[in-house]
């Protein structure tokens, strides 16, 4: 299934293969490339467009390399092309989708997408650490949010709901359940990646193995951030990093973190028993 197709005003895009599939956004193997944001362009009325307004504003420019079609390459534009797609199936904005759909059921209230909408009286403003001083991120100038592909603002005890949920594979929230089949989709290995920390991709999810304990997860990171999720689905446990610096090494801490488990007994580590 094209996912272009869904999108007819994207027809004027010379440079975009209408060949493409979901499956090929969501591996990241449609070979989009060459991206370049216009992280600048922040205002009252450009905070309120969707990902398909922001594409045919320009906000986004990028092409697709047919010569490596089919071979992994890394792709913000094609999840922000995956939201499009959500936001024309679905008739409402993604942000309102995922808020139904994934945050309400599993209780992450804490999780936004506008700082716009953060109440200050029930939630922290997220900040930022740089340059030896701490940052209050609602009052930098041309902050600008770019779902679906970056910038969630949340807390650790959201995101560790979030973990909790896929480490336990969607017991007790019935609400949010992800089938047994599609979340072997995407945890099955998919396309070979240069990752040090990984060896393969599924849909959405880097994979591999950590002191030979399968492993699914996911990092990133913005001007000011560094994130890192991961889970062991076989061991029911997750960690969660989130730090208010770009600077810093989440793959160490989280390697740390592993074998510590590993010692003290909580995590098996199978590639020495």
């Amino acid at each position: 299934m094209s996912s272009l197709n869904i999108i007819p005003e994207l027809e004027s895009c010379s440079n975009i293969d209408r060949s493409v599939r979901i499956l090929d956004l969501l591996d990241h193997t449609a070979c989009i490339n060459k991206t370049t944001y216009n992280w600048g362009r922040y205002n009252l009325e450009d905070s309120e467009l969707s990902s398909l307004e922001s594409f045919i504003r320009g906000d986004y420019k990028f092409s697709i390399d047919r010569h490596q079609s089919g071979s992994w390459m890394y792709s913000n534009v094609g999840y922000d092309i995956l939201g499009a797609v959500i936001e024309r199936v679905a008739g409402i904005g993604f942000e309102k989708f995922i808020q139904k759909e994934i945050l309400g059921p599993l209780g992450m209230t804490d999780t936004v997408f506008d700082l716009n909408s953060i109440d200050e009286s029930r939630i922290r403003f997220p900040t930022l650490f740089e340059g030896g001083e701490i940052l209050l991120l609602g009052k930098i100038p041309n902050v600008k949010r770019h779902s679906p592909s970056a910038v969630a603002f949340s807390s650790i005890a959201d995101i560790s709901k979030w973990g909790r949920f896929h480490a336990s594979n969607g017991a007790g929230c019935d609400h949010a359940n992800i089938s047994s089949f599609n979340r072997s989709l995407m945890w099955s290995s998919r396309v070979n990646t240069d990752i040090t920390y990984t060896q393969s991709y599924g849909l959405g999810w880097y994979i591999g193995e950590w002191f030979g304990n399968r492993a699914v997860g996911h990092g990133g990171k913005e001007y000011g951030f560094n994130t890192f999720i991961i889970v062991f689905p076989d061991d029911d446990i997750s960690i969660s990093i989130l730090m208010n610096t770009h600077n810093a090494d989440v793959i160490k801490l989280a390697i740390e973190i592993v074998k510590t488990l590993i010692k003290s007994e909580l995590m098996y580590n199978k590639s020495v028993n």
